[in-house]
């Protein structure tokens, strides 16, 4: 490999730990939930608006990029969103209060989704021809990254340095990151300007607001669970706090066996594995419900759902 293929490759590979710090921060009041609503005197259902606000306000500022950001240089842009997003985490770890922690998050998840609506683009675009799809992958990876290993690991940080540790690690990472990709990316000229017209154009479609509306309700429904596992899986009887981890653990790599899963089949059964999917999914989310975290069972039941 030519010095300069190892440079555009390490640069993809930067864009990959950048989506990792993003979902990760996206994520992390997931494996933090009960001790940031005890130290903040906030009931847990108040604190899962931490996670609530984060993804509506990221997937509407990810549409908006499109007709905001388009003008921009990409590295320069990409290394301001990643050290914004780091401030995010480390106003977060000093928030006192659920205001300014919600201020926080808020801020972080505008980034955020400015950040993804170009990422993989980007990767796309510096890959050779051949190798676009693996580049978008890579990127893609950092999802996958952050289930299984970014939240089971900042709920261990938590447990033993509490939940402020937890997110000024986040943002050390990200801090680390926005170098990475200061130093490596190529310089990316702007797109072409997409206007309000064509974006209003995209939503009339008839055919693309049912895929929205499947969309949004499945990740609702998986997110709106997801947000309270923790606090949930700690009131099973005799599971110590370590357990939790592990069960995250064991959520993330689930989802990243899904979609492997996924990307053979979804070619040849699209519609069969999305109809199995959300009806999996409808049981996951039953079988919790329906055994509750005070029978023993609750522990297998867990084990296999989540």
């Amino acid at each position: 490999m030519t010095g300069s293929a190892l440079r555009v490759w390490l640069a993809v590979i930067v864009l990959g730990v950048a989506s990792f710090t993003m979902v990760t921060t996206e994520f992390a009041p997931i494996g933090l939930l009960s001790q940031i609503a005890f130290d903040l005197g906030q009931d847990q259902a108040a604190v899962g608006l931490a996670v609530t606000l984060y993804a509506w306000i990221g997937a509407a500022s990810g549409l908006l990029s499109a007709v905001l950001l388009q003008r921009c240089p990409r590295k320069p842009l990409l290394v301001v969103l990643m050290l914004v997003l780091s401030a995010t985490n480390l106003a977060a770890m000093h928030s006192h209060s659920l205001e300014a922690l919600m201020l926080a998050r808020a801020v972080g998840a505008v980034v955020h989704g400015f950040f993804w609506a170009m990422a993989a683009a980007i990767a796309a675009q510096i890959a050779p021809l051949d190798r676009m799809g693996v580049a978008t992958a890579i990127v893609f990876g950092g999802i996958s990254m952050a289930t299984v290993i970014g939240v089971p690991l900042v709920n261990l940080i938590g447990q033993t340095s509490g939940w402020r540790t937890a997110f000024g690690v986040i943002g050390a990472v990200g801090l680390f990151a926005s170098g990475l990709m200061a130093g490596l990316l190529p310089q990316i000229q702007a797109g072409s300007p997409t206007g309000w017209r064509a974006l209003a154009a995209v939503l009339r479609r008839r055919d693309l607001r049912r895929i929205y509306a499947v969309t949004a309700f499945m990740a609702a429904a998986n997110f709106a669970a997801y947000t309270f596992i923790e606090p949930f899986l700690g009131q099973i009887p005799d599971v110590p706090p370590v357990m939790i981890g592990v069960m995250l653990f064991g959520f993330g790599g689930a989802g990243f066996l899904g979609n492997v899963l996924t990307g053979f089949l979804i070619d040849r059964f699209m519609k069969s594995v999305i109809t199995w999917g959300l009806l999996a999914l409808s049981g996951a989310l039953v079988g919790l419900g329906w055994f509750g975290p005070q029978l023993e069972i609750s522990l297998v039941v867990a084990l296999l759902v989540i």
